[in-house]
């Protein structure tokens, strides 16, 4: 059965219990990965073919976040084929502006029948006023499914009172 950007939408019934009760809202534009990181446009990425990992979808975004106390979910599915390269030359890498730096490092990501995969984790350090940082974790979650892009981005504040979502939330929706 061929992938249908619309089933994003309706994935929502499907939730866990660690997302009942979340705050449902619209994504943020552009809807990309490095948005969901909080990362502005016009970061760089070092190396810089390695930001293409991340790219914005050019139009037809579906999806929706959800957000609470133990983080904030991105569910997308939006036209896009996988890279020729699913980050071979990028394990590591960093997208950086004036004021955050991004260190992204390769991870597992779930093995989905007819899809190709792609995981990435993102330590996301913002300088603030007075010199303070603030630090936050995302993971992404991409399948390339047909002529898709599905993904999943979760972002935790590693040092927030509320108990952070699960790890394998992340592959859990991109299955679902």
């Amino acid at each position: 059965k061929p992938a249908d950007p619309a089933a994003i939408g309706r994935m929502r019934r499907q939730l866990p219990k660690e997302l009942q009760g979340y705050e449902f809202g619209a994504l943020p534009a552009p809807a990309a990965p490095t948005t969901f990181w909080g990362m502005p446009s016009g970061s760089v990425a070092d190396p810089t073919d390695c930001g293409a990992l991340v790219a914005a979808p050019a139009d037809g975004v579906r999806g929706w976040s959800a957000s609470g106390s133990g983080g904030i979910v991105y569910v997308t599915a939006a036209p896009g084929d996988a890279p020729a390269e699913l980050a071979g030359d990028c394990p590591s890498w960093t997208l950086s502006t004036g004021r955050a730096r991004a260190a992204v490092d390769r991870t597992d990501a779930p093995r989905i029948a007819d899809a190709r995969t792609l995981g990435m984790t993102a330590h996301i350090t913002t300088s603030v006023e007075n010199g303070a940082q603030t630090h936050s974790q995302a993971t992404t979650l991409i399948a390339y499914v047909d002529t898709l892009a599905v993904s999943v981005t979760m972002v935790t504040d590693p040092g927030a009172v509320a108990p952070a979502l699960p790890a394998d939330l992340p592959a859990t929706l991109l299955d679902a």
